[in-house]
């Protein structure tokens, strides 16, 4: 979806960039979320195509929103069932190399309550390799051009193979009360857990002019990443005289995420260096915006 939006652009890796910079702040409907956590890329890759109604590009934001994301803002709104009784949709994909994915939603609307749930579970493995091959010359001139140095050339070559596997689960349940047909109060409940692992094998070789073997150094690096988020949140709209451009919202919402990164690098079979990163966040949010329409061209705005 976002690949088709003008002047987005996502790599192989699942990186979304806006106008070639990578800085983006995603929101979702319009708040930032647990789907995302700290990891936008991983979370995006669970996020269903068929839960999205559109995708906003916000490239000069106004003070409405946070300052940051220096190329912008990708604002995704997600869809909201208005039909009466039980409906929902379940999804399933393969691909090659080793992919596989499910996602489905539910909703129970009666009368002016509705109950959902949004859940996807993700699994990827993507392996691949490079080789480098350099040729080091060796013979080095002074600044008149005279040749002070000729040493013969030497090689290096470089065989990385790496493979990567993700795993993630996410799910949503939240209770929407219509208390009349322009206001609405919703409280919802998020989770969202991954499991990553990088696996990454290099081989050098050095050979000298006759191409005769020097020396060989051996590098293993394996990399567990583990991510989870949490996020309960309550949001109250209520629009004026049934134009959803004059409204009033209240937001509130808690969320706790947390991303442990551990490797062990050995080179030539020997525990070299380890390697550990964690990063937790706790994050409190309470924001409330009024927009009015002034004429068909211009409008007011006011928050906190």
């Amino acid at each position: 979806v976002l690949d088709n939006v003008p002047s987005v652009s996502v790599d192989i890796e699942g990186n979304v960039a806006l106008r070639g910079n990578e800085n983006v702040r995603i929101l979702i409907n319009g708040k930032p979320s647990g789907l995302v956590g700290l990891n936008s890329t991983d979370a995006l890759r669970q996020l269903p195509a068929d839960a999205i109604e559109k995708v906003e590009v916000i490239t000069s934001p106004s003070a409405r929103y946070d300052a940051e994301g220096t190329a912008g803002i990708l604002n995704i709104i997600l869809r909201r069932s208005k039909l009466l009784g039980l409906n929902g949709a379940i999804v399933l994909n393969a691909g090659y190399p080793d992919q596989l994915g499910g996602s489905g939603n539910i909703n129970y609307r009666t009368g002016n309550v509705n109950i959902f749930n949004n859940s996807g579970y993700s699994y990827r493995n993507s392996p691949g390799n490079s080789i480098t091959k350099t040729e080091f010359f060796n013979t080095e001139y002074d600044d008149d051009g005279m040749l002070i140095k000729d040493d013969p050339n030497t090689f290096r070559n470089e065989y990385r193979t790496f493979d990567r596997n993700r795993k993630g689960f996410n799910s949503n349940t939240g209770v929407e009360w219509y208390i009349n047909p322009t206001t609405s109060l919703t409280t919802a409940f998020l989770v969202r857990k991954s499991d990553n692992t990088n696996e990454t094998f290099n081989r050098a070789e050095s050979f000298d002019a006759s191409k005769t073997l020097i020396s060989q150094s051996l590098r293993f690096d394996p990399e567990f990443e583990t991510d989870e988020t949490t996020q309960f949140s309550i949001n109250f709209d209520k629009q004026f005289h049934g134009n959803s451009e004059h409204r009033l919202s209240v937001d509130f919402q808690v969320e706790n995420s947390a991303e442990d990164e551990n490797s062990i690098i050995y080179n030539n079979s020997v525990a070299a260096e380890r390697v550990q990163t964690i990063e937790d966040q706790e994050r409190v949010l309470l924001k409330t915006d009024f927009t009015l329409p002034i004429g068909k061209h211009s409008r007011f705005e006011a928050g906190y």
